[in-house]
């Protein structure tokens, strides 16, 4: 209890916390019964209420989130009695103390068991379970009987993967052949708490039904990620994960001391139950291997918390498999090792979350986010949150009514007027606007160390902040005028450096014109990358950014991608196409410009990607253009033309439209093909000093003998050509390559 209890004020605390526990609060307020958590399973399945019943009890007391994560850790405290009273109906005392401080001290129980989350409180069910089934085998208690089946049928609401464990219940009840009437309490009760979702259901015309038959009908695939989330699930993966910087995931088994210890002593623990068959340790590896089982056959990701299930009879078969070694004070050595670099691991984790998590997978710790909540309070007017989307409902939660919130990691809101911003530091975008137009926050929440983890910048008079969409104030590309969906106005972007290999920004401004406008009520920002060709090239995320249920009219929006191009991305001129989209049909929004219909995505180019270029040669060029300016470095036969090969010997001053004529022996034009290098899909005003770009024009002649190739440079629209260094001609004339 104490492990979990320690530091509880760092508890993780994101939007699904957030969710769970404004359910719990609005049943304490208005008496109403929740047909649903509020959430929804990653197959699409609503959830099921029980986890919000089972968040009643705090809720009645108190909104504090702190008193709420601390009651989900007193239930999961629980969960290592029922651990050690099941060890110790299998195999006495020690093994049942082994098994219990194993599971007291697991890294991924510690971690889920402090979170408000529906998946953790599958463990405490299947504890319960598992010591049911055991007492029933034993002593042929019908209560027991019962109460497995209840605390399986409550694991299968909390997450779908403990129903599993239904298929130890039913072989245990036939090897036993005992059906008692405590067994139809336990399916009576079952049905309480599923009351009000069964009216849902048949409310919506069993939409989950159907939806849960969709996922069952999807391919599935035989592969080893439930067993890499098993090992992660008994190792020190959740620690280690967890303080790595956002987004950033270990591979596949990548196992630690308490992993391979775990790998080892699971395995000789279900060695022996099979190998000594008794009855209770066969119920202890089937509540162990029928989770794994149904999980290794998937429709999709198989995540650690999908199989917590296991956590209970998984600490008991390693404390079985530590008991069977020859010699006492080797098991008891081993033992102490275990527990005692566990125990230090989880001091250092709990010691590193008040500075490293709100920069990490862990998140912001829970006690920044209500001392933000206490500072902004204080506050009048319109809030505005700045956080990751992991974490939208916090502040819905602790600021009821007040937020109005956008995900600071790729959006900035102006509202016209004045404005009072709360940002998360570790959300670099918008905490890094609002420095550059605020200098500093007026308050602060700073974790024990001094780092800022919430700034609060108070009564912002955002008109007279510099405009987004003016030039050179920080939307600085081009100015644009495109209306989407007659709600939104494209503004002005900012594209300062693409470069290949790294993340490049681009930022758009677009301001809302009409914030009841005809469009869907969710919707989304996509900015990609593409060539001439429309072959995508950037792999960016799109993203909600600002939620339109907080769009108000004037509301001016800058967003942030960070286009991340492959590092062997050709240089030359590409395109940014933007737009929003409906997430679920990915319907795109439609756009205007000057009244007439423009398509669904915004073309926004040519714009400079510095990537792969071909190599400059030392042999003296062809011909220099311009004074020193541009050098024609080779003329081929291309497959489909004439291949040019230039070379920037200063950054270009001009957009300059090459020439291509194929002359016959009298001077004549036989073919010819003008334009902007590479079809006018990389102008040679975006060209550096130094680069060499080659130009290819498509030219259909045949190889006849005395053909001459003439080629260089001019202006448009005055067609002036660029003259050809140390000589009087504006032209470069060659034999027409053969090749």
């Amino acid at each position: 209890m104490a492990v979990r209890l320690w530091g509880i004020e760092f508890a993780r605390f994101a939007d699904d916390q957030a969710t769970l526990l404004g359910s719990a609060a609005q049943f304490a307020a208005t008496h109403q019964l929740p047909l649903t958590t509020g959430m929804s399973f990653t197959i699409g399945i609503r959830h099921p209420p029980l986890a919000t019943f089972l968040l009643i009890p705090p809720a009645l007391l108190s909104r504090s989130p702190v008193l709420a994560s601390a009651y989900v850790a007193l239930l999961d405290a629980l969960a290592a009695l029922f651990v050690y009273a099941a060890a110790r109906r299998v195999a006495g005392r020690s093994v049942a103390a082994a098994a219990g401080l194993l599971y007291a001290l697991e890294p991924s129980a510690v971690v889920y068991g402090r979170t408000i989350w529906n998946p953790d409180l599958v463990p405490l069910c299947a504890a319960v379970a598992l010591w049911g089934l055991i007492e029933f085998w034993q002593r042929d208690n019908d209560w027991a009987q019962a109460a497995a089946l209840f605390a399986i049928g409550c694991a299968a609401q909390l997450h779908p993967q403990a129903a599993a464990l239904l298929v130890v219940w039913l072989a245990v009840t036939l090897a036993k052949g005992r059906w008692r009437w405590p067994s139809a309490v336990a399916v009576l009760g079952l049905g309480v708490t599923l009351g009000p979702y069964l009216y849902l259901q048949i409310s919506s015309g069993w939409a989950d039904l159907r939806a849960a038959a969709l996922y069952l009908q999807q391919p599935k695939q035989l592969d080893g990620q439930a067993l890499a989330a098993m090992m992660a699930l008994f190792s020190e993966q959740a620690h280690r994960e967890l303080l790595l910087p956002h987004d950033t995931f270990l591979p596949a088994f990548s196992m630690d001391p308490l992993g391979w210890f775990f790998a080892i002593a699971l395995a000789a623990g279900l060695a022996l139950t099979g190998l000594r068959r008794r009855g209770e340790e066969l119920v202890v590896a089937g509540c162990f291997v029928a989770p794994l089982l149904a999980a290794l056959n998937h429709a999709g990701g198989v995540a650690p918390h999908y199989l917590l299930a296991l956590l209970p009879a998984g600490c008991i078969l390693a404390a079985l498999a530590i008991a069977a070694l020859p010699s006492q004070a080797l098991a008891t050595a081993i033992l102490v090792l275990v527990l005692g670099g566990t125990a230090a691991a989880g001091i250092q984790f709990k010691l590193a979350v008040p500075e490293q998590g709100m920069s990490s997978n862990y998140g912001m710790p829970l006690r920044y986010s209500v001392e933000a909540a206490d500072l902004a309070s204080a506050s009048s007017g319109p809030l505005y949150v700045s956080n990751r989307d992991q974490e939208a409902g916090v502040f819905g939660y602790l600021l009821p009514g007040r937020q109005k919130r956008f995900d600071g990691r790729y959006t900035f809101v102006l509202p016209p007027g004045q404005a009072t911003y709360l940002a998360d530091s570790s959300v670099e975008f918008a905490y890094g606007q609002l420095t550059e137009r605020a200098a500093s926050p007026a308050r602060t929440v700073k974790t024990p160390g001094g780092l800022i983890a919430y700034g609060l910048f108070i009564a912002l008079d955002t008109l007279s902040l510099p405009s987004p969409a003016a030039a050179g104030e920080g939307i600085s590309g081009g100015p644009l005028d495109v209306d989407v969906g007659h709600a939104v106005r494209l503004l002005g972007y900012d594209a300062p450096e693409l470069r290949a290999g790294s993340p490049s920004p681009v930022r758009l401004a677009w301001r809302v014109t009409d914030a009841h406008g005809p469009i869907p009520d969710d919707v989304r920002e996509f900015g990609h990358l593409v060539d001439a060709s429309g072959r995508l090239w950037s792999s960016n995320a799109d993203f909600r950014g600002y939620p339109r249920p907080y769009w108000e009219d004037g509301d001016t929006v800058i967003s942030s991608f960070a286009l991340n191009l492959p590092a062997d991305t050709p240089s030359g001129g590409y395109w940014f196409e933007t737009g929003f989209y409906e997430p679920i049909s990915g319907q795109r929004l439609p756009q205007y410009r000057g009244g007439q219909a423009a398509g669904t995505a915004a073309r926004i180019g040519p714009l400079k990607v510095s990537g792969r270029s071909p190599a400059a040669v030392a042999e003296r060029p062809l011909a220099v253009l311009g004074g020193g300016e541009i050098a024609l470095l080779s003329v081929q036969r291309g497959a489909d033309g004439i291949d040019l090969r230039w070379q920037a010997l200063r950054k270009p001053a001009h957009d300059y439209t090459a020439f291509v004529h194929v002359l016959n022996a009298q001077g004549q034009i036989v073919a010819q093909q003008d334009g902007q290098p590479r079809g006018g899909s990389y102008p040679t005003s975006l060209w550096d000093g130094g680069e060499v770009v080659d130009d290819p024009h498509p030219l259909s002649v045949a190889a006849t003998p005395g053909l001459q190739v003439e080629t260089g440079l001019y202006t448009f629209p005055d067609l002036r050509r660029l003259p050809v260094d140390g000589t009087t001609s504006d032209r470069v004339l060659l034999p027409l390559p053969t090749s």
